[in-house]
């Protein structure tokens, strides 16, 4: 049997959004997150976060602060058993094209190195984020789609979220209700 996994975004899903988060100390987790993963893992999904990370191509932060900010968080989260099963980054910055493969999000590298080395069934994981690369890269990966909307205009996108909800908990909700 493959496994299943929640696919995550890293900031304003997992932990506040801290435009360049260049400190572990200034880690805070969003609200309802850490009682839902702690259901998600007892649900036997692996969590694995999938983040875009252009503050080191731009060169605002060096990968290995990046790393000891990655390392302080699930150390954090395994202190309160419900470590993330792996995480994923993309340094590069942001340009024009993206295609379908690559890392950054909206493509959905992350996603298919991850289902390639934990023999991943994407079909049944989720991809929980708050933009609209998020949806696009989970979709693309062939996920279920969760958006955590704070009040932005969807409308106008040509990819649509599977889901749309207000807060993690709801997005935990979703998929507990969609597992199979």
């Amino acid at each position: 049997m493959s496994k299943r996994a929640v696919f995550l975004d890293r900031d304003d899903t997992i932990i506040t959004n801290i435009d360049y988060l260049h400190h572990p100390d200034l880690i805070e987790f969003c609200d309802g997150v850490l009682d839902g993963l702690r259901v998600l893992k007892n649900a036997g999904y692996m969590l694995i976060m999938v983040t875009n990370q252009s503050g080191i191509g731009r060169g605002y932060i060096s990968e290995r602060r990046l790393q000891e900010i990655h390392r302080r968080l699930n150390h954090q989260l395994s202190q309160l058993t419900i470590p993330l099963d792996a995480v994923y980054f993309a340094p590069d910055a942001p340009r024009e094209e993206y295609p379908k493969e690559v890392l950054r999000k909206p493509g959905s590298g992350m996603l298919l190195q991850a289902a390639d080395e934990h023999a991943l069934d994407l079909q049944q994981s989720f991809m929980v984020g708050d933009s609209y690369g998020d949806i696009i890269a989970g979709a693309r990966a062939g996920c279920t789609t969760i958006l955590i909307n704070k009040n932005k205009d969807t409308d106008t996108w040509e990819q649509q979220p599977d889901y749309c909800v207000s807060t993690f908990d709801n997005a935990v909700k979703i998929i507990i209700r969609n597992t199979r």
